[in-house]
């Protein structure tokens, strides 16, 4: 047994670094992250070790216990499609459809002589992602549940009908079914329903766990952040209103051109929310923040006014590592400025300059913003609402 294990996880092991390095060397683009693709590695071996653990549970335990019930309903009732929805959950969903069918030729080559099954777990994987989609609220989540429990109820019951309403006669299946054909597909349907069902349920509670673990912010996440009961909005409400305000404007033009265009409206909303919290800090400072009449910047330089001004990213890169918002949400907070120039006091610097008799220098550099450039789609949405936004404002 132990040698024909180590057999399979080494040809497994090496079939994933071939596709590993095949995107390394073809589709560049395609791989970006180590993190991604350990997180690949470890959720596929570690989804295969719990296939047959929880394929022994079901067919020699719980298959021998309720007789009265046929094989196929427990065969069919493994929540097999839970490693490709939360892989999904993690990556991108192309990425988590090439584990889908990586996973069902493992599979496959596990069951031998019920090699179809695997073909099935391939398909059961494709349709949770699918189904899934991008979730915005907990009805979505039951909706993909659903969903997804129908279609594989449906292949569940076409893969018995292939199998002629008997289970092949492999080592994993030793006993032969007695009951009717039709009692069998019936089975066979209701056992991937809840199969399918589980599935859905079960990544949901499991994804937490990679997002600690491995640092990911989810559409979980997303939705919970979403609720705008986060410390640090609360305490943006009661320090900086106009901000608030401001990004909360700014989060519904974004998540508009977002769907608009098809890409991810939820992040473009939540990165919205946060991408100020940095202003929190010298609230005073911020045309949004200011009572009529009073201005902080007309008794500091340009140069120290410049100087506040853009350091509310770092700010606000800071209490999001602090309150551990995740890399997706400070990449926002970071970027949405690019390397943009305060224009407002580069240009007062430029006029006390040109007066005469004085020897100030304007450097270009001082009134830029660090940068990067926005690297995403949905933060270069985020970057241009909130530009509309505040010149709307001023």
């Amino acid at each position: 047994f132990w040698l024909v294990f180590l057999g399979e996880l080494f040809l497994t092991t090496l079939g994933l670094g071939l596709i590993v390095v095949f995107f390394r060397l073809f589709e560049p683009n395609f791989i970006l992250k180590n993190k991604d693709n350990w997180v690949f590695v470890v959720l596929f071996l570690f989804s295969l070790i719990s296939f047959e653990l929880t394929l022994f549970f079901a067919v020699e335990v719980l298959g021998n216990y309720f007789t009265a019930l046929p094989l196929a309903f427990f065969l069919f009732m493994i929540p097999i499609a839970t490693p490709s929805v939360i892989m999904h959950f993690l990556q991108k969903p192309t990425k988590a459809m090439l584990f889908s069918v990586a996973h069902g030729i493992a599979v496959a080559l596990l069951l031998e002589k019920a090699s179809l099954y695997g073909f099935f777990s391939c398909l059961c994987g494709i349709v949770g992602i699918m189904c899934i989609g991008q979730i915005r609220s907990r009805q979505d989540i039951y909706k993909a549940a659903f969903k997804t429990a129908g279609i594989t109820a449906l292949l569940s019951f076409v893969l018995m009908m292939c199998w002629q309403a008997k289970l092949p006669n492999s080592p994993w299946f030793p006993a032969l079914d007695q009951h009717s054909i039709g009692f069998t597909l019936l089975m066979a349907a209701l056992g991937g329903f809840l199969g399918g069902f589980v599935s859905v349920v079960l990544s949901v509670i499991l994804v937490p766990i990679f997002e600690s673990v491995f640092k990911y912010t989810t559409d979980l996440r997303l939705m919970e952040l979403a609720r705008m009961d986060h410390k640090l909005l609360r305490d943006m409400v009661f320090k900086a209103p106009g901000t608030y305000h401001h990004s909360l404007v700014v989060g519904s033009l974004a998540e508009a051109a977002a769907e608009a265009l098809g890409c991810h409206a939820l992040q473009a909303k939540v990165g919205s929310y946060f991408h100020d919290i940095g202003k929190t800090n010298r609230a005073e400072y911020y045309t949004e923040n200011q009572k009529e009449g009073v201005n902080p910047h007309d008794n500091l330089s340009p140069q120290l006014s410049a100087k506040i001004i853009i350091a509310h990213v770092k700010d606000g890169v800071a209490m999001a590592k602090e309150h551990n918002l995740g890399q997706d949400i400070i990449d926002f907070i970071e970027q949405h400025h690019g390397e943009s120039l305060v224009s407002y006091f580069y240009n007062k610097a430029q006029k006390i300059a040109a007066q005469p008799g004085s020897n100030d220098e304007v450097d270009e550099a001082d009134f830029r913003y660090p940068g990067p450039k926005p690297q995403t789609k949905e933060i270069a949405i985020v970057s241009l609402a909130d530009a509309c936004e505040a010149a709307t404002r001023s």
